[in-house]
This record gives structure tokens, C-alpha cells and sequence, in this order.
């Protein structure tokens, strides 16, 4: 029995620090998106949860910076589509 059913849309971004070449020092890489996506629940049991989900990644843009946050290089991607499975298990 479907117990659950959820979308969502929010604006993702993710950062982390590079060091692509002994020349490029300390670089941060930075993916930014907007997720689109539905996800569906089903409790087989009160204590277990099994979940999917799918969507796909909205205006997508790859973005290399400084340290200071002046741009180096930057990408946009087309959408990108994505899905998902979960299981969890409560007390």
C-alpha cells in the first residue's frame, strides 16, 4: 500500500576545494543545480521504510573559482536525470 508521496523542487549547490595541477593551487570547485523530483514511500511493516525516488537535475552549471571567488572557468550542463532507493528501519 502507498503510504507516501512527496515532490519537491529546491536549488542545490556544492562547493569543494581542488587542486587540479601543481600550478592551479587551492581552487574551489562548485556544482549548482535545481533538483526537481518525486519520491515515493511504502512502510511494509511499521518499523521498516522503503523509498524511491527519481528526477532530474534543472539549469545545471560546473563553476571553477579562486580562493578570493573570482571566476576561473565555468560550464553549463544540460538536465540531468537521477534516481534513488532507500531503506531504513526504526525502533
Amino acid at each position: 500500500m502507498l503510504r507516501k508521496l512527496n515532490q519537491s523542487l529546491a536549488r542545490s549547490q556544492e562547493r569543494e576545494r581542488q587542486e587540479l595541477a601543481r600550478n592551479l593551487h587551492d581552487l574551489v570547485g562548485q556544482n549548482r543545480s535545481i533538483p526537481l523530483f518525486v519520491r515515493v514511500g511504502y512502510h511494509p511493516a511499521e518499523e521498516w521504510t522503503i523509498s524511491a525516488m527519481a528526477g532530474v537535475l534543472l539549469g545545471g552549471e560546473i563553476r571553477i573559482e579562486t580562493d578570493d571567488g573570482d571566476k576561473v572557468a565555468s560550464s553549463d550542463y544540460d538536465p540531468a536525470p537521477f534516481v534513488g532507493l532507500g531503506v531504513s528501519w526504526r525502533k
